[in-house]
């Protein structure tokens, strides 16, 4: 125990020095080129940065954007999750749909923000694109989740004749878990790219990439790196926060590390 808490506490300062030695460095560059439309350093861009989270206005963008990519990161998960459990069940299901998810897959997203404008304007663009993004990831990690389910724990299922909602939620759900993680992992800093660049493009009200796009314009350079740093926290809470549900939706003696091939206690 001691020594597992002496390891932990080595590997956060060693993250921390990391961290330290890329702001000095970015510190260093930004003084060394003294031009504030071309680079700021991280000690103007955190003033700009806290200045924007004690407006209101700043909550109210952080609330219209993140209920977007949530709902476009919400859609693409039970889309996935559906589709990927309706081919597990029919073949045919998993042959239709694979043009399908492959075409989401090699499309760039640049090609759909620009369908998708044409489509529905620049309002629903950003769930649009982010389901894009997500659902081909969520459906492979369910159906390659699915085919690693133990076969002998299938057929015990089936002389003691499980439900199909018990057999899904005891068997299917532990094996899927750790491979939902890895898609969580993916899938929530990609719908964050994808939604703030659908944002920059289509430039919705009270939105993250509207106001990225205004400093560019602007040539507001500390302003850029300020959202763009909000954009990043945001981020990476969202991924948090997706994996501490999975993982209480796992449960105990389940695996939890995003690892299919290890198991924790």
């Amino acid at each position: 125990m001691m020594r597992s808490t002496m390891k932990q506490s080595k590997k956060y300062r060693n993250w921390m020095l990391t961290i330290l030695f890329w702001v000095v460095l970015w510190q260093l560059a930004a003084s060394t080129m003294d031009n504030a439309i071309a680079l700021v350093g991280p000690v103007q861009t955190f003033e700009i940065f806290f200045k924007l989270i004690a407006e209101a206005e700043f909550w109210k963008i952080v609330v219209c954007s993140l209920s977007r990519i949530l709902a476009g990161f919400f859609l693409g998960w039970m889309s996935g999750t559906l589709a990927a459990l309706a081919a597990c069940k029919v073949p045919a299901v998993e042959m239709l749909l694979a043009p399908f998810v492959s075409l989401l897959r090699a499309v760039p997203v640049a090609s759909f923000v620009i369908l998708a404008l044409i489509w529905m304007g620049s309002e629903n663009l950003t769930v649009f694109v982010v389901f894009v993004v997500v659902m081909p990831i969520v459906y492979a990690a369910v159906l390659d989740g699915m085919g690693q389910t133990d076969k002998e724990m299938l057929e015990l299922a089936k002389v003691f004749r499980m439900g199909r909602w018990k057999k899904l939620w005891y068997i299917y759900r532990p094996s899927c878990i750790p491979f939902l993680l890895n898609a969580m992992t993916v899938t929530a800093g990609l719908a964050w790219k994808s939604g703030v660049a659908a944002e920059v493009i289509g430039i919705p009200e009270y939105s993250f990439g509207e106001r990225l796009y205004m400093s560019k314009i602007y040539l507001e350079t500390g302003d850029l790196f300020a959202w763009t740093a909000a954009v990043i926290l945001f981020s990476y809470l969202f991924e948090r926060a997706g994996i501490w549900l999975l993982k209480k939706t796992a449960g105990k003696g389940v695996v939890t590390d995003g690892n299919p091939n290890s198991k924790l206690e």
